[in-house]
């Protein structure tokens, strides 16, 4: 992938555009954003594990739309696993989405890109922010780089077997015992460690599993 996006976003002569750099740990550099939206999508991915790599503002293409030809940048490219091709994606709101001649737009892009075998995807603000899921995802990036101290993590292996559920409160107590705060709960949810139902609230009562590695076990 590029270094850098096909074109630069600014709010220069659109004092009403929001941007912004969202500081990513999966790229480990800034990804900008021109939109709230966008940037809300960016937690998505930076959670979805078999997302590899992404970046905004990817690719400019021409294509053809009603006996015109015109320009359009999608808003990310992403190297998802399990796909030869970048997905490309395309973020707006559900009253732009779902007007008349984006619709048309939207159908004359997607062909150009399925034309060359690509994917290209419009994903919308209920989509995207849709029940818990992003809230939770946003809560624990707060702990996507917290260190996580090996014996506390032998501590938990031995404690808590892979599989074993347990509530939310259970594993914070695991976690004292070993001299440890919620934060390392946090980061094992992040990483995976931790499973639990991304579209119900984070709660002391929620249940949760273990799912460590058969790496990390023996360890």
């Amino acid at each position: 992938m590029a270094k850098h996006g096909a074109r630069k976003i600014t709010n220069r002569g659109r004092r009403d555009r929001v941007i912004g750099q969202f500081m990513s740990v999966k790229m480990k550099k800034a990804v900008w954003w021109e939109s709230q939206l966008e940037r809300d999508y960016c937690y998505i991915l930076e959670h979805d594990q078999d997302v590899i790599a992404y970046r905004s503002q990817p690719i400019t293409i021409s294509y053809s739309f009603e006996d015109k030809i015109l320009k359009h940048t999608p808003d990310f490219e992403i190297i998802r696993r399990g796909l030869d091709l970048p997905q490309y994606v395309e973020i707006k709101p559900d009253e732009k989405a779902m007007k008349d001649e984006f619709i048309r737009l939207h159908q004359a892009r997607s062909a150009f890109f399925h034309a060359r075998g690509c994917e290209y995807l419009l994903r919308t603000g209920s989509q995207i922010r849709e029940g818990h899921r992003l809230n939770n995802i946003k809560l624990l990036y707060r702990y996507a780089q917290t260190p996580l101290d090996p014996l506390v993590v032998a501590g938990l292996h031995h404690n808590v077997p892979t599989h074993s559920e347990l509530s939310m409160e259970e594993l914070i107590a695991q976690c004292a015992d070993y001299g440890a705060d919620r934060s390392v709960c946090y980061a094992l949810m992040y990483q995976g460690q931790i499973v639990f139902d991304l579209d119900k609230p984070i709660r002391p009562d929620m249940s949760v599993k273990a799912a460590w590695s058969a790496q990390e076990e023996s360890s």
